[in-house]
C-alpha cells in the first residue's frame, strides 16, 4: 500500500513538472511585453490601437505571412498602412516578403520601427544579430553600425530625443520625439547607402556627439512609401504620450492613409498565434492527404499484417 501511494505521488509530481515546463513562463517573459496591438504593457501598442479605433480608423491584426495582406485590403487596395516592429520573436525568413514589396509598390505605406539605437526590455536575444538583415529584407536599405549584443539593465530608463531634420508635412507641429531604453545602448551611428532616395525626417538631438547618428527616414517604393525609424519605442504605450510622439504618429497615419484604408499591426512577427479556423482546417489539402495516407496504411495492415482465418481449435476428448 505504501509503495502504491509513493508511485501515485511521484506520478502527480511528474505531471505538475510537465505542466510547468509546457505552459509556465519565466519572470522575464512576464515582465517583457511584446509590441503587439493588443498588449497593454509598457512595450505594447494597445494605446495607439484604441486611439485609432476611437478616431474611427479601421485596424487589423496580421497573424500570418504577408500573402494575407492582399485579402485584408481587398476592398481598398491602396492607401493602407502596415506597422512592423523589429526584432520579432519569429523570423522574417519564414514570412514571404515578396507579397509585401508588391503590396507597398501598389500604393501602400510600410512603417518599420527597429530597435537599433534604443533598447526596450523585449528587444534582446539572438534576434538582435539579424536586425540589419531584416531591415534590408523589408526596406531594401542596409543599416550600417547596428548593435550586436544585449546591454545590461538600467536602474532608471534612459530617454533619447529626436528633433526634425527639415520642414516636412509629416513633421507639422513636431518639435521633438522621444524613445525609452531599459538597457544600455552603445553609441549608435546608422549609415544608409547613398542614391536610394532616403530623406531624413528626424535626427538625434546630440547628432555627432560620440559618433552618434540615428533618426527616421522616408523613401519611395513604387507608388507607396517606406518609413524607417532606428528606434522601436516611440509609439509604445509608455512613450506615446511623451514629447510630440502622438503628433508624429498622427501625421504619419494621416498622410499615408486613404479614405477607407486600414492600419495593420504585424502581430504575427511578435509571436501572436494565428486565429484557429476550423473551416480552413477542413479545406486544407494536407489534411485530406494525411487521412488518405492513414487509410492506405490501415488497408495494407488489414491485407498483409493480419491473419484472415482463425487458428484451428484442437479436438477435445
Amino acid at each position: 500500500m505504501k509503495a502504491r501511494l509513493c508511485a501515485v505521488l511521484l506520478a502527480l509530481a511528474a505531471l505538475a513538472l510537465l505542466y510547468g515546463i509546457t505552459f509556465g513562463s519565466t519572470p522575464a517573459d512576464r515582465d517583457a511585453t511584446r509590441p503587439t496591438s493588443f498588449e497593454v504593457g509598457a512595450g505594447g501598442y494597445s494605446a495607439l490601437h484604441e486611439w485609432l479605433q476611437s478616431a474611427r480608423i479601421g485596424t487589423r491584426s496580421l497573424r500570418s505571412d504577408y500573402r494575407a495582406l492582399e485579402g485584408m485590403t481587398s476592398d481598398f487596395p491602396t492607401g493602407n498602412v502596415l506597422v512592423v516592429t523589429l526584432p520579432g520573436s519569429a523570423t522574417l525568413l519564414s514570412r514571404d516578403v515578396i507579397p509585401l514589396h508588391l503590396w507597398v509598390r501598389r500604393g501602400n505605406t510600410l512603417l518599420v520601427f527597429a530597435a537599433l539605437c534604443d533598447a526596450p526590455d523585449w528587444a534582446s536575444g539572438a534576434q538582435l544579430r539579424s536586425l540589419s538583415g531584416d531591415i534590408g529584407m523589408l526596406t531594401g536599405l542596409e543599416a550600417i553600425g547596428t548593435r550586436q549584443g544585449t546591454g545590461a539593465f538600467l536602474a532608471t530608463p534612459e530617454v533619447s530625443r529626436w528633433v526634425p531634420a527639415l520642414d516636412h508635412p509629416m513633421l507639422e507641429g513636431v518639435r521633438a520625439v522621444e524613445a525609452v531604453s531599459d538597457r544600455t545602448v552603445p553609441p549608435c551611428a546608422i549609415g544608409l547607402p547613398p542614391g536610394r532616395g532616403a530623406l531624413a525626417l528626424l535626427r538625434t538631438a546630440d547628432f555627432g556627439v560620440g559618433g552618434r547618428d540615428d533618426g527616421a527616414w522616408v523613401l519611395p517604393r513604387g507608388d507607396g512609401w517606406v518609413v524607417l525609424a532606428s528606434q522601436a519605442s516611440p509609439f509604445s504605450n509608455r512613450a506615446l504620450g511623451r514629447a510630440d510622439n502622438a503628433r508624429f504618429a498622427s501625421n504619419l497615419i494621416r498622410g499615408s492613409l486613404a479614405p477607407g484604408g486600414v492600419v495593420i499591426f504585424d502581430d504575427g512577427l511578435q509571436g501572436a498565434p494565428e486565429p484557429y479556423d476550423m473551416r480552413r482546417l477542413l479545406t486544407d489539402p494536407r489534411l485530406h492527404a494525411s487521412l488518405a495516407a492513414l487509410m492506405l496504411l490501415w488497408l495494407a495492415w488489414i491485407a498483409g499484417g493480419t491473419r484472415l482465418r482463425a487458428p484451428p481449435t484442437p479436438a477435445r476428448r
